[in-house]
């Protein structure tokens, strides 16, 4: 007598259960998929906008502070590096007038003119020929009075639009720096500032003639916290 085999389970689906667990597996896989962290910049304020960065001096020029062997044109250029990183981050497009130790003496057309001047054209001639939104001129500065410091930022004289940013600059930098002027400062005198067609500010971070200021410009994390506050402060004008 052969033996009986098993007997055989049969499940009949209908084709609508199948479709609408088709559709519970796919939609379970969008789920996953929309989860996923989404890289790159966030959408904001700054999406697009054209900044350019001009680390003062460089090259033959150091700038102020050779005699405390703290050379400007070192700490600007390091600054304008930190800025550029967190303002890319905001989604804003960005450039720098300098990437290295050198100065740009040599985009000026007038070479009949003086080192310093042609730097200075320069430096205006990059900001047009970039078709920049806004620049951002970053500084140290000096005194004959070691008691002055604090950050100061200056704007064109006459300019509605500049005193509005240099404002929100300003007053980010007096967040962190109590002792910092309350208003930023207009002027009739920085080419760069004053020659440029695009919305310029000039930063001046501190003296570095006093020594508490001097003492902070050597410290990286304090420059990063100045790089933040003139982001914030850059969207502080751009949401006004």
């Amino acid at each position: 007598m052969s033996k009986l085999s098993k007997p055989t389970l049969l499940i009949f689906i209908r084709p609508a259960t199948i479709l609408v667990l088709t559709l519970i597996l796919f939609l379970s896989g969008m789920t996953y998929y929309l989860a996923e962290p989404v890289l790159g910049p966030v959408p904001g304020v700054l999406q697009k906008v054209r900044i350019l960065i001009d680390p003062g001096h460089g090259g033959i020029d150091p700038g102020t502070g050779e005699k405390f062997e703290l050379y400007e044109k070192d700490i600007n250029l390091d600054l304008a590096f930190r800025l550029r990183v967190l303002l890319e981050e905001k989604g804003a497009t960005v450039d720098l007038t300098r990437w290295s130790d050198q100065e740009l003496s040599y985009l000026s057309p007038d070479l009949k003119a003086k080192r310093h001047p042609r730097d200075l054209w320069g430096r205006v001639f990059l900001a047009q020929a970039y078709d920049t939104a806004i620049l951002v001129s970053l500084h140290v500065n000096s005194s004959r009075r070691e008691a002055e410091r604090g950050a100061i930022v200056f704007y064109a004289q006459g300019s509605e639009e500049g005193k509005a940013l240099a404002g929100a600059v300003q007053a980010q930098l007096l967040n962190l720096q109590p002792y910092s002027r309350q208003q930023a400062l207009p002027t009739s005198s920085m080419r760069v500032v004053n020659s440029t067609q695009c919305l310029t500010i000039l930063v001046e971070i501190g003296f570095i003639t006093n020594s508490d200021d001097r003492q902070q410009m050597q410290d990286v994390e304090y420059r990063e916290q100045l790089a933040k506050a003139i982001t914030q402060g850059i969207q502080d004008y751009l949401t006004q």
